[in-house]
């Protein structure tokens, strides 16, 4: 699992879905990235493809900037692998997002994420299935992030209504997401 911008393995609903797909025999690691102030994407996805966590039998979760994350994985991947399946949970592709994100963190730092420009056929080829779940009413995520994300890399579209960011920061609700486990 990728956090995002201000994340760690313990915040939000990594835990909660950690602990059930734990309990469904998977291996799951959810690595401490950077904030998003350092984050280097190409480099970070690098790190992870060397560390080897990341073959042919990989779910990768990915929640908002860790979508740009996944995307580099994806991205640079040797052939030879091919991820299961990709999950991003407000997920985005530019950032055109709205402008109440950047009055939590500039958007300057966000700028940084898009330094790289992705094969799209490259980063579709090296995974199997992909699924993007977004909500009517992100405040930070335009819909049509998620839309875009969709016509590059083909997939399954979710709406989850009333979910905000899917983050403890804008909904309680979030240190648990029971919608996601069926995804797994």
């Amino acid at each position: 699992m990728l956090h995002g911008s201000h994340g760690t393995p313990y915040k939000n609903w990594y835990p909660y879905l950690k602990k059930i797909a734990s309990k469904k025999g998977y291996v799951v690691n959810i690595p401490q990235m950077n904030f998003i102030e350092s984050l280097d994407v190409e480099k970070t996805a690098n790190k992870l493809i060397e560390k080897d966590l990341i073959n042919s039998e990989t779910t990768i979760i990915a929640h908002s900037s860790g979508s740009r994350v996944a995307l580099g994985i994806l991205n640079n991947l040797p052939k030879k692998i091919v991820v299961q399946k990709t999950i991003m949970v407000a997920g985005f592709s530019n950032y055109n997002l709205h402008q109440a994100l950047f009055r939590v963190i500039p958007k300057r730092f966000y700028v940084r994420l898009f330094n790289v420009k992705w094969d799209w056929e490259k980063v579709k080829s090296s995974c199997k299935k992909f699924i993007f779940i977004y909500s009517d009413d992100d405040p930070y995520v335009p819909i049509e992030q998620v839309k875009i994300l969709n016509e590059k890399l083909g997939g399954k579209l979710i709406c989850i209504l009333g979910a905000k960011h899917f983050s403890v920061n804008t909904d309680p609700r979030f240190k648990k997401f029971p919608q996601m486990v069926k995804f797994i």
